[in-house]
């Protein structure tokens, strides 16, 4: 969730920021039986009926996937202090607002992160940011499913869930990011970084909302799979984003090292990818602000898979 540096060319609805291939199809592929160095296959992580149902408001069904265990169930009835850290009277430096706890809040099982146009802390924005650093991780091979929607006013910049290491050190997944500027053609924007220094790189992969009906504001699912030497990311099981072990070449360097992986939730505003807001965002009922249904997270099954480790 870092100010973007990168330029997308949109070419059938699919970009590629990255010296991987833009993506050939946007189809779900149901399993991958290709085996890993460590021993584990890629079959004993299949996304078969992995997202069967269509997003609607409430839907909260948990499915089974061969291979995983559910590991965390969150519904958001209420924001967790044994779960979460919300953050307050603090900020970014790659971004406009000033967070505060008060932006952050539950609603009917719905966690709401609200944007507002409110002079705090020398900025002139507001805006929230949750996330589990020191509370919960999850282990190197993962699956993660997050039920969202996003706010596409200008200056909107949203991120259902992203991951850093849990010993803070080089790497980040972007499941999602959008960006209101993007309003007339908006895009799922999936993202891969190495450390943030001078050599920083990232791959990214921007794929037009068109594919799930051309409403980010709607609700979509987010999911998902990091599996030895591979992460693919689906909407609403579509398969929009992959990555492999040598490709980007630093795959294996910060994604095959065994790091454990804290879950972020924010909404920014401005910075420079995003843009500040301007006189045609509108701030009114929830125009500004970005919508979580639940997150379930799911880890590898090692009772059923001999030789199996979660790290």
């Amino acid at each position: 969730m870092k100010s973007r540096i990168f330029k997308l060319a949109v070419a059938g609805g699919v970009a590629s920021a990255s010296v991987l291939s833009p993506l050939a199809s946007a189809a779900l592929q149901l399993s991958d039986t290709a085996a890993s160095s460590s021993g584990i296959a890629h079959q004993n992580f299949s996304s078969t009926h992995a997202n069967s149902l269509a997003p609607v408001a409430g839907d909260r069904t948990i499915r089974d996937h061969p291979g995983w265990k559910l590991d965390m169930v969150e519904d958001f009835n209420g924001i967790s202090s044994t779960r979460w850290n919300v953050r307050n009277n603090t900020y970014s430096s790659n971004e406009s607002s000033y967070l505060l706890a008060a932006n952050t809040s539950t609603e009917d099982g719905v966690l709401r992160i609200q944007g507002k146009k409110q002079s705090v802390g020398g900025r002139d924005y507001t805006s929230g940011y949750i996330d589990t650093n020191s509370k919960y991780a999850l282990p190197n091979y993962f699956r993660l499913k997050v039920r969202a929607r996003v706010p596409m006013e200008q200056g909107m910049w949203a991120a259902p869930v992203w991951f850093r290491p849990a010993d803070f050190s080089a790497g980040e997944i972007d499941l999602l990011e959008t960006y209101g500027k993007d309003n007339a053609n908006p895009l799922i924007t999936q993202t891969l970084h190495t450390d943030y220094t001078a050599s920083h790189q990232q791959s990214a992969k921007a794929t037009s909302y068109g594919i799930v009906g051309g409403n980010p504001t709607a609700w979509h699912r987010y999911v998902i799979e990091k599996t030895p030497g591979k992460i693919v990311m689906w909407v609403d099981g579509i398969e929009t984003a992959t990555w492999t072990s040598g490709n980007p070449g630093w795959f294996e360097q910060y994604y095959e090292a065994g790091k454990r992986w804290n879950l972020r939730v924010n909404l920014q505003i401005g910075g420079s990818w995003g843009g500040l807001p301007d006189s045609t965002t509108d701030w009114s009922g929830d125009k500004t602000t970005m919508q979580i249904g639940h997150i379930y997270t799911w880890v590898p099954d090692c009772d059923a898979q001999p030789g199996c480790s979660t790290w």
